[in-house]
């Protein structure tokens, strides 16, 4: 017999090692994170919940969020919008739909402001495997539909997708520790398109749910993602007939794992409009978020409008205030005129934003601008240092023209 033809081996990429002495001197690069605690720029984390707990109502929060740079239950998202997609194979459309409208009230936006930057796709009764494995190795193929996703992240320039679930997604064995760790890195393909990220949801065993770990199968899954998560209902003390824990809206959200963040931290949620809120940091620590997220809208408005021309008026009541103007865009139509106004102060105390006057000498004006930017006029001698701090004209009484005569 002829010998039987062997496959080519694969020549293995170099090794192309690193001298840590030639890192001397260099800047520390720093960690890039979409999520605080929870998810790197090209990181993987996974999401566990029984089912019914709300984890693709969270998701959908998370990508309304990302897509606003508005905080997550409290957590910090990027500091700019970035574009999501979502893989949703247990919610159809008209549910999705509801969510979203839920979600954009509480966040005081439309749907036309996501436009470009929230995408899903409902997968409800559709083939969703993304990988297929073998009943005689351990081998995953990866199925015509991850490529159109994959292809879709790349096209649109998603930074963060989120899969759900992996029940309907991995078509393999949970407690084959090298079928897991296969799927999870090829869906970690999905964050180095983009220097994203990528949230895999999952619902634990009955022994997950028992031991409050969330996991199922091989611990190939807590091993394999960067970060895990885990939605659950507080127990109760009261148990109906037939022993089970009686309804609630409340819920607990723990970060069982955190490669580069404190494990063990729990937020405390309840559902309520449709959506899910923080019931652990209500008053200052919930402020704080609130008030740093208002600061940084208020200057990128600031930003935005000094460079389309506009010279904002420093009294807050000024038909032309930066207070008024900024919370015509969307991005702060949900900030409170009183907390406009609160934020300009603080950013001005801090020096972000500046009091300049503008005008003739005889009818000064005082607005303020963004510290790196100037008004036309200002390097010409228009401008002095300006001394009033109500926006009013100095030589006059009344209000005053927000743009400089």
């Amino acid at each position: 017999m002829k010998p039987r033809p062997q496959a080519p081996v694969e020549r293995p990429r170099s090794l192309q090692p690193v001298d840590a002495a030639s890192l001397a001197g260099k800047e520390v690069p720093p960690r890039q994170w979409l999520l605080p605690g929870i998810l790197t720029r090209g990181g993987i984390a996974l999401l566990g919940g029984d089912g019914g707990t709300g984890k693709s109502l969270l998701m959908l929060q998370l990508q309304v969020a990302c897509a606003l740079a508005r905080p997550w239950l409290g957590l910090a998202t990027t500091a700019s919008p970035i574009a999501s997609f979502g893989f949703y194979c247990e919610d159809d459309e008209g549910e999705l739909h509801r969510r979203l409208h839920d979600i954009c009230r509480h966040y005081g936006c439309t749907l036309g402001d996501l436009k470009g930057r929230v995408f899903f796709a409902s997968r409800v009764g559709q083939a969703n495997e993304l990988m297929v494995f073998n009943s005689r190795n351990d081998i995953g193929e990866l199925q015509l539909v991850f490529s159109q996703v994959e292809e879709f992240v790349r096209a649109h320039r998603i930074e963060l997708t989120i899969v759900d679930t992996v029940a309907d997604t991995f078509l393999g064995n949970e407690n084959i520790r090298p079928q897991v760790r296969t799927y999870v890195n090829a869906m970690r393909r999905l964050s180095l398109v983009n220097d994203g990220g990528t949230i895999l949801t999952a619902h634990p065993s009955r022994a997950g749910l028992t031991d409050g770990t969330g996991l199922s199968g091989s611990t190939g899954w807590h091993g394999s993602v960067r970060a895990r998560i885990y939605l659950s209902k507080p127990k109760t003390q009261d148990k109906d007939v037939d022993g089970e824990d009686e309804p609630t809206n409340d819920r607990l959200l723990k970060t069982m794992k955190s490669n580069y963040g404190p494990a063990g931290d729990t937020l405390r949620l309840k559902w309520q409009d449709g959506v899910f809120l923080r019931t652990d940091i209500a008053g200052p620590s919930l402020n704080t978020y609130d008030k740093l997220d208002d600061d940084r809208r208020l200057l990128e408005a600031a930003d935005n409008l000094v460079k389309n021309g506009e010279r904002l008026a420093a009294a807050h009541r000024h038909q032309n205030s930066l207070v008024n103007l900024a919370r015509d865009l969307p991005a702060c139509r949900h900030i409170s005129w009183k907390s406009a106004a609160a934020a300009q102060d603080r950013l001005i105390e801090k020096g972000r934003l500046v009091r300049v006057e503008l005008g003739p000498k005889s009818r000064r004006y005082v607005f303020v601008r963004p510290a790196h930017l100037r008004y036309p006029g200002e390097d010409s001698g228009e401008t002095a240092c300006a001394s009033h701090v109500d926006g009013t004209n100095p030589s006059q009484t009344g209000a005053i023209n927000g743009h400089a005569p």
